[in-house]
């Protein structure tokens, strides 16, 4: 049965699309201007306008001036008898105070008129009181902040240096971090597992108005690698052979030399001569010889068997 899982599809997915902007800021990138070094300096920037300004002061009354206002009037007559021509106005010799109202009955105040009664003439003297004025309250003009005043400013320009006469900063090396391995399928039918790993690459581009260098958009790609399942993640049920141990040969054993044959007594010397004559018998020192030679060629086969297998 085939046993196949696979994990992180969205991250691979996630990390083609940052590659593919990364790459994108990373064409827009320009290149820096010459730099052409310079000493500090210091710019004066003139103010613009005044401090402050004037203006009418809202809260201001202004004085009021006296006013003669008129209560009543005094009624002349004239009594002193036939005159030629009208006479001046009261008061003076000829004239007659009546007393004070408050209506001419249509008749101008302050000009002598002739009467058609026991008076020929008659004259209105108008009640003049004053009523005093008011101060002035507050200032005509205030003087306010103008709201449209640019103060003085003044900027220190730090010095300009390069690292060669006309020649922008060097561009520094790009940074390459790389991540982890991670398992990202596993094949159990083939006993394989696939493992993936990010490479993110961080390059350089130049900032004109900072006059330097600064990280532009990481890029980021994917590395794999298809290897050998292990035991752990695919386990195949059956029992585990042993190996069997390796067998190391056993030197040879020494050859035991035989003992020494002393020379046999002359009766057994003449027994062997029959026996060598007739064939009826075996010396017993052959027959010990044999049995080791035997004992010897058997252990020899035991050895060779062993090494086989």
């Amino acid at each position: 049965m085939r046993k196949k899982v696979t994990f992180v599809a969205a991250l691979l997915l996630a990390s083609g699309l940052t590659g593919f902007t990364a790459s994108a800021a990373g064409a827009a990138e320009t290149e820096p201007p010459v730099c052409t070094p310079s000493p500090a300096w210091t710019e004066t920037i003139p103010a613009v306008g005044e401090p402050t300004i004037v203006i009418d002061n809202p809260d201001y009354v202004p004085a009021t001036p006296d006013q003669e206002v008129v209560t009543g009037y005094v009624k002349w007559n004239w009594t002193g008898g036939p005159v030629e021509a009208t006479p001046t106005p009261p008061p003076g010799d000829g004239w007659h105070e009546v007393g004070v109202t408050n209506d001419t009955k249509g008749d101008q105040p302050g000009v002598v008129h002739q009467g058609n009664g026991s008076a020929s003439y008659f004259f209105f003297e108008p009640i003049i009181t004053i009523v005093p004025g008011t101060p002035a309250q507050g200032e005509p003009t205030i003087e306010v902040d103008n709201p449209d005043y640019v103060p003085a400013q003044t900027i220190e320009h730090e010095a300009v240096t390069c690292e060669e006469e006309g020649n922008p900063p060097v561009k520094p090396q790009a940074r390459v971090d790389v991540g982890e391995w991670q398992i990202t399928d596993l094949d159990c039918e083939a006993a394989t597992h696939t493992r993936t790993r990010t490479i993110t690459t961080t390059d350089w581009r130049w900032n004109s108005s900072q006059g330097a260098w600064v990280a532009a958009q990481p890029s980021v790609t994917t590395e794999t690698s298809v290897e050998p399942a292990t035991a752990d993640e695919c386990p195949t049920g059956e029992p585990a052979v042993v190996p069997e141990p390796a067998v190391v040969p056993e030197p040879p054993a020494a050859e035991t030399p035989l003992p020494p044959v002393a020379d046999a007594p002359a009766a057994d010397r003449a027994q062997s001569a029959s026996l060598a004559a007739t064939g009826g018998g075996v010396s017993p020192w052959l027959a010990v010889a044999g049995v080791i030679a035997l004992l010897a060629g058997v252990g020899a086969t035991v050895r060779a068997s062993v090494a086989r297998r």
